[in-house]
């Protein structure tokens, strides 16, 4: 996890699965707002040590970089978590599985090895590029 970790609510126990998403996709998109802004935020409600301010990278230096491709994983989670499916893209063509789908995919990897390349795709490319 990230920086903020989740934690269930001690009044109402145990989390439903569609409470537990929101909390996921709020914790993705505050720490997509650290990488852009450099500052932390915390949520009231939570109990986490308070993330510390760091400073704005220059565009194009490696740090920067490396944050851009952070926030594009952390998009594509939220994507995940939204549609309930896997993107895949390659060259012209996209193909959505659903999670299910893709963890059998994963798991079985080594018979689909002519179809499926060895790196995965951890990043979207949109669609105009």
């Amino acid at each position: 996890m990230g920086m903020w970790e989740e934690a269930s609510d001690p009044v109402m126990g145990k989390k439903d699965k569609n409470e537990e998403r929101k909390e996921r996709i709020l914790n993705l998109t505050l720490e997509i707002i650290y990488l852009l802004t450099g500052e932390g935020y915390v949520i009231p409600k939570k109990k986490s040590p308070t993330v510390g301010l760091g400073a704005l990278h220059a565009p194009g230096s490696v740090i920067q970089k490396e944050n851009d491709k952070k926030i594009l994983e952390l998009i594509s989670n939220i994507i995940q978590l939204l549609t309930g499916e896997v993107a895949i893209r390659c060259e012209d063509v996209s193909i959505y599985f659903s999670l299910e789908e893709w963890e059998y995919i994963k798991g079985n990897k080594a018979l689909y090895r002519e179809g499926i390349k060895e790196e995965e795709p951890q990043q979207l490319r949109p669609l105009g590029e």
